[in-house]
C-alpha cells in the first residue's frame, strides 16, 4: 500500500450517495465443481480462498476497467500472537486490504499465483488494525468499497449420536459495503453469496 489506492468504480444501474445506508439484499448460487478446484490449487501451491479472491478481483477488473484492483476481508486476529491469545475466549479479526493488479499479458495460473504472494504479504500485516491505518493515512473514507469472506462449511461437523445441527447464516438488512461476496466451501461445493444493494445494482 505504498500508493494510494482506488475504489471500484461499480457500474450501477441507479447511482447512490456513499453516506447513504440502503437495504440490502443477497443472492445465492452454488458450485459444485468443488473437486476440479481443489486439484487446481494444489497443482499452484494455492489456497481456495487466494483462488477466489484472485476470481473476484478479474471479474472487478473487467466490470470497472479497472487494472488496480483492492478488496476487504476479514481475518483472524490471532494470526501474530497466535502463542500469546490462545488461551482468550472470543471473536478476534480484522479488515485487511488485499490489493492485486489484474493485467492482460498473463496466464491465469500464473496471475493465481501472484494473488497467493500478494495475500501471504498482507497477512503478514493483519496484526495492524483497519483503523490504525486510517488514522496513519489521515484518510477518513473508506480504503475499499468491496468485500469478500470466505469460510469453510461447519455443516457436516456438528453431529452427536443421532443429532444433527448446522449453522444458519443471519444475513444482516443492511451492507457497509457496496458489493460483499461471501464463499463458503461445502463438502462437495461452493455455496456463493452475494449481498448487494438492490437500489442500486438489478440481478
Amino acid at each position: 500500500m505504498r500508493t494510494e489506492t482506488s475504489l471500484c468504480d461499480l457500474l450501477v444501474d441507479y447511482p447512490h450517495k456513499k453516506e447513504e445506508l440502503l437495504t440490502s439484499e443477497s443472492y445465492k448460487i452454488e458450485l459444485f465443481n468443488y473437486k476440479e478446484i481443489d486439484e487446481l490449487c494444489r497443482c499452484l501451491g494455492v489456497t481456495k480462498f487466494t483462488f477466489f479472491i484472485g476470481c473476484f478481483s478479474f471479474i472487478l477488473s473487467k466490470l470497472t476497467f479497472q487494472s488496480d484492483i483492492t478488496v476487504g476481508t476479514i481475518v483472524s486476529g490471532r494470526y501474530r500472537f497466535r502463542e500469546e491469545l490462545k488461551s482468550v475466549i472470543g471473536m478476534l479479526s480484522n479488515l485487511i486490504l488485499i490489493r492485486n493488479n489484474v493485467i492482460d499479458d498473463i496466464s491465469f495460473c500464473n496471475y493465481i499465483t501472484s494473488v497467493g504472494k500478494n495475500n501471504k504479504l498482507a497477512l503478514q500485516n493483519s496484526d495492524v488494525m483497519y483503523e490504525t491505518i486510517l488514522d496513519i493515512s489521515g484518510n477518513k473514507s473508506p480504503l475499499f468499497d468491496v468485500c469478500i469472506n470466505y469460510e469453510e462449511s461447519y455443516n457436516d461437523m456438528l453431529k452427536l449420536n443421532n443429532i444433527s445441527c448446522f449453522v444458519e447464516e443471519i444475513m444482516t438488512t443492511h451492507c457497509i459495503f457496496d458489493l460483499v461476496l461471501m464463499v463458503s466451501a461445502r463438502e462437495k461445493s461452493f455455496e456463493i453469496t452475494i449481498n448487494y444493494y438492490p437500489d442500486t445494482i438489478k440481478f
